[in-house]
C-alpha cells in the first residue's frame, strides 16, 4: 500500500511538471528570479530530491525484499534500481521547476519575506527540522492509515460474511 501510495505521488509530480511548465506566460522578473535561486539555497531545497529519492527507496525495499526467494538477488535487484532511480533524478531539473512555481505563488516582495525569515534562527532551525517533522507524520499517517483501512475492510466483513474467509483480523488493541 506504501510503494502503491510513494508511487502514485511520484508520478503525479512526473506528469504535472509539463503543465506548470506551460501555465507560466509572462516574461520573468529576474530580480524575482535570482531571490528565488536565493530562497531555494538558503531552505536547501536542492537537498530535498535526495532526501525524496531515500525515502521512495526506504518504501520500496519491503516489495523488493519480498520479491523472490534468493535474499542476495532481491538486494542486487534493489541496489541497481536505486542507482537508475538516482540517475533519473539527477536528470529532472527540479530547481528550475520549484523557481517557476515560486514566481507563480509569490511576488517578490514575499519572497524576499521568506529569505528573511529563513535566514533567522528559527528559520534555520525550521530548515532543519521539516524533513525530519514531514517523514515523521507521513510514517505516523501512513499507520493510521492501515488501521483505518483495516477496520473498514472489518466491518465490510461484517456486512458481506463472505468476505470473512479472506478479511485478516484487526489487531488488538485498538
Amino acid at each position: 500500500m506504501k510503494v502503491r501510495l510513494v508511487a502514485a505521488f511520484f508520478l503525479t509530480i512526473i506528469l504535472t511538471v509539463p503543465a506548470f511548465a506551460q501555465t507560466q506566460t509572462k516574461a520573468p522578473d529576474s530580480e524575482k528570479i535570482e531571490n528565488i535561486r536565493r530562497l531555494i539555497k538558503v531552505t536547501r531545497g536542492e537537498d530535498m530530491r535526495d532526501a525524496m529519492v531515500n525515502q521512495f527507496l526506504d518504501a520500496l525495499k519491503p516489495m523488493f525484499a519480498n520479491a523472490g526467494p534468493a535474499d542476495v538477488r532481491s538486494r542486487q535487484l534493489f541496489n541497481r534500481f536505486s542507482d537508475l532511480l538516482f540517475e533519473e533524478f539527477r536528470k529532472i531539473d527540479f530547481t528550475s521547476i520549484t523557481v517557476s512555481l515560486y514566481d507563480k505563488y509569490f511576488t517578490n516582495e514575499e519572497v524576499l519575506g521568506l529569505i528573511r525569515f529563513y535566514e533567522t534562527p528559527v528559520g534555520q532551525k525550521a530548515v532543519q527540522v521539516l524533513p525530519m517533522l514531514i517523514q515523521e507524520s507521513m510514517a505516523r499517517g501512513q499507520v493510521q492509515g492501515e488501521l483505518a483501512a483495516s477496520r473498514a475492510m472489518s466491518r465490510l466483513a461484517e456486512e458481506f460474511p463472505e468476505l470473512k474467509s479472506v478479511v485478516p483480523p484487526l489487531p488488538t488493541g485498538n
